[in-house]
């Protein structure tokens, strides 16, 4: 009997090991925050969430973390086998800060090519991400004890990690539980076709 894996999901992960601009960048969220109060919504949700606008890119603070992120997601672009002339776009990037009780509904990223997170604050008691099972409802058959079938899978939440999966995915973040706030740097990207010259 042969099996074969069928239509995976990838989901990619690194950890940014040079990061030594983060307290300038955790300053410049808390500074926005103070300046833009009001939380823009989309997934975030709790009295102590908070989701920025999404022109991140745009801010002087974020642009080693920008160029750690096109880095990433240029490897997973070689991963997947892309065409050689394809490039990273960063088509949105935002804070997502939360306090305790805060979370993030289900949501994807759609139209997003792929999609990602960068932890940067990451309090003891901090959620994880969870990522749904995208093949909807599979019926559940009769399995041995411990090996229960489950439709979600949690990663952790680990300071300087990236997080890059396909944009479709459905997510979200549990209730924090932690003291003081957990913050992490959504992106959504797509793909460029630089044309080929000859």
């Amino acid at each position: 009997m042969e099996s074969h894996l069928v239509f995976p999901t990838h989901v990619y992960s690194t950890r940014i090991a040079d990061w030594e601009w983060a307290p300038a960048l955790i300053q410049d969220i808390a500074d926005w925050r103070r300046a833009a109060t009001d939380s823009i919504g989309r997934s975030t949700s709790g009295e102590t969430g908070w989701h920025s606008p999404i022109d991140a890119c745009r801010r002087p603070a974020f642009a080693p973390l920008l160029r750690a992120v096109i880095d990433a997601t240029t490897a997973v672009f070689r991963a997947e086998r892309y065409l050689d002339n394809s490039r990273v776009r960063v088509e949105a990037m935002w804070a997502n800060v939360l306090g305790p009780g805060a979370y993030n509904v289900v949501h994807s990223h759609v139209p997003a090519l792929w999609a990602g997170v960068y932890h940067l604050v990451v309090p003891a008691g901090s959620p994880g991400i969870v990522f749904l099972d995208p093949r909807g409802a599979v019926p559940k058959g009769r399995f041995a004890p411990g090996a229960e079938r489950e439709d979600r899978t949690t990663f952790e939440a680990v300071p300087g990690q990236v997080l890059i999966f396909p944009g479709w995915l459905q997510h979200y973040i549990e209730p924090h539980r932690g003291d003081g706030e957990r913050i992490s740097i959504g992106f959504n990207v797509r793909q460029i076709i630089k044309p080929r010259i000859d």
